[in-house]
């Protein structure tokens, strides 16, 4: 009796890979017999990469979490709002009476990167590999807010290229832009516009580097940050939702035009 070995995850990603090719080239020459197998083949695929998942993290564990992972794996989508604001324009500020203390470092320099690891478990939505990756390659500044010597909070900005979460891609901004791409404060320190402190504090800065616009997406659910940039007189500038189907991906921008290339938009609305 044959026992089956599940492939590696490399092996498995390339087959994949290969099934969607045949999966288009099917759909193009209308063999409609042929793109049906390649489906059921890709499912197939998938399905035993899940097993293997449930075998290795234990099926007690994963029962919950395996059909969440299951669907993500062949459907996926978000939608945001995206927020842009001149540089020079300054923040309004009520005056505060407290330590609270701002400082902006590269990513490689800062203690962010640390204590983003070591707060994951808590804000598991704040640590993603790849983006520390390529903010410490790439120079962003991060902004830091503390209390005396502890951080009590941060914002990342990112500048030329940017990993975004939402699309697993790196994106390329315009030379004179800066994207604001995550923050937070801890909970016993909101209420306190400490993020537009932290804006004002870090704006001259940015635009002693030759940076003239900000840019920032919201998630659509996401009502308190929504609010919050409102406030800060960020103008909205498009919704765009992002779709995947398994391997292929579409941008939709304001509930209506497919588009593909999210960098030529970027670039476009910056000559606005």
């Amino acid at each position: 009796m044959s026992i089956y070995k599940p492939p590696s995850k490399k092996k498995f990603i390339s087959l994949q890979g290969i099934y969607t090719i045949r999966l288009q080239r099917d759909l193009q020459c209308g063999r409609l017999f042929y793109a049906l197998r390649e489906s059921v083949n890709t499912i197939g695929s998938t399905v035993k990469h899940m097993l293997t998942y449930l075998n290795e993290k234990g099926w007690r564990r994963s029962a919950f979490g395996a059909p969440k992972l299951l669907a993500r794996l062949l459907f996926f989508q978000t939608e945001s709002t995206w927020f842009s604001r001149d540089v020079a324009l300054r923040f309004r500020l009520n005056p505060q009476q407290d330590t609270l203390g701002f400082k902006m470092l590269p990513a490689a320099d800062s203690r962010l990167p640390q204590w983003i690891q070591a707060r994951k478990e808590e804000f598991p939505w704040i640590y993603h590999p790849k983006e520390l990756e390529t903010a410490c390659r790439e120079n962003h500044p991060y902004l830091t807010v503390q209390d005396g010597k502890e951080i009590i909070g941060f914002i990342k900005l990112g500048i030329n290229r940017v990993y975004i979460h939402d699309f697993d891609q790196i994106i390329r901004f315009p030379s004179e832009s800066c994207f604001i791409y995550d923050s937070l404060v801890l909970p016993a320190y909101r209420g306190r516009r400490i993020v537009q402190r932290a804006l004002a504090y870090a704006a001259p800065r940015l635009q002693s580097q030759g940076l003239r616009i900000l840019w920032a997406h919201i998630a659509a659910y996401n009502h308190a940050s929504l609010r919050a940039f409102d406030y800060m007189d960020f103008e909205p500038r498009a919704k765009i939702r992002y779709v995947r189907i398994h391997r292929s991906w579409v941008y939709v921008r304001d509930g209506f035009y497919p588009f593909r290339n999210l960098e030529a938009l970027i670039e476009e609305m910056s000559r606005e």
